[in-house]
């Protein structure tokens, strides 16, 4: 699902990579970025087999490995994973093979590190989305709960990614006005990527850019094309 077909705003937000993309606000650990300021993306890599992914450094994957979880969450992750599927059969709105390919290999998981300790956790059953006709689904949250990203699916069998500046759950079983929220509260859930495997992987390589830049790993040149379309003051990526 397009931008122009989703019923969010769209944004992304994300944490800096300066000096190429620097933060609008000093010491914010998250900035909402125009969704049309971001580097495009070459569409025939993503086939739902996840072939993109490369292993990580000793020194992120050694940092990552305090933030794993242990065989019983993902035993957890499992069980949940097979309740969504049953949940979503019965919506009449079908998990993407990409989607339960992903969330139920841990394996693949470990490889996509997170700079704000963001870690995969599924919500127990699909949310009636409050805006759209769709469901939305958890899959990734932050450590803090600063932001949390859903999958959005619908009965015509549409897809995108979106993320909330809070529990979207939660919200819904706040409201006092029932299962609405209020216009600015709908404000703070943005579209922030096509599908489940394109929102990864710019997850996936902006957080390895984050470490590259930060902790002295060498760029690639997948990185240095990615930096390329920030490039505004000379600067050539390293």
């Amino acid at each position: 699902m397009q931008p122009e077909q989703a019923p969010f705003l769209p944004a992304w937000w994300a944490f800096d990579l300066a000096p190429y993309r620097p933060p609008v606000t000093l010491f914010a650990t998250y900035t909402r970025y125009p969704y049309e300021s971001l580097p495009p993306l070459e569409l025939t890599r993503f086939r739902g087999d996840f072939h993109w992914l490369a292993g990580i450094s000793s020194g992120v994957e050694a940092q990552m490995k305090a933030h794993q979880p242990d065989s019983a969450y993902d035993l957890k992750m499992q069980q949940t994973l097979q309740q969504l599927q049953n949940a979503g059969g019965a919506l009449g709105v079908a998990l993407p093979p990409e989607f339960s390919h992903f969330m139920g290999a841990p394996a693949l998981q470990h490889q996509i590190p997170s700079c704000t300790a963001c870690y995969f956790s599924l919500s127990d059953r699909p949310i009636p989305s409050p805006i759209g006709s769709g469901y939305l689904i958890r899959f990734l949250r932050d450590q803090q709960d600063c932001l949390m990203w859903y999958l959005y699916l619908n009965a015509q069998g549409d897809q995108c990614v979106v993320c909330a500046d809070g529990d979207v759950g939660f919200m819904l079983e706040d409201a006092e006005s029932g299962p609405h929220l209020d216009p600015e509260a709908l404000q703070g859930i943005n579209y922030c990527a096509p599908s489940f495997e394109i929102f990864l992987y710019r997850f996936w390589l902006e957080n390895t850019i984050w470490f590259a830049l930060n902790e002295g790993d060498s760029l690639t040149a997948e990185m240095r094309v990615y930096l390329g379309h920030y490039q505004t003051s000379g600067s050539t990526p390293q």
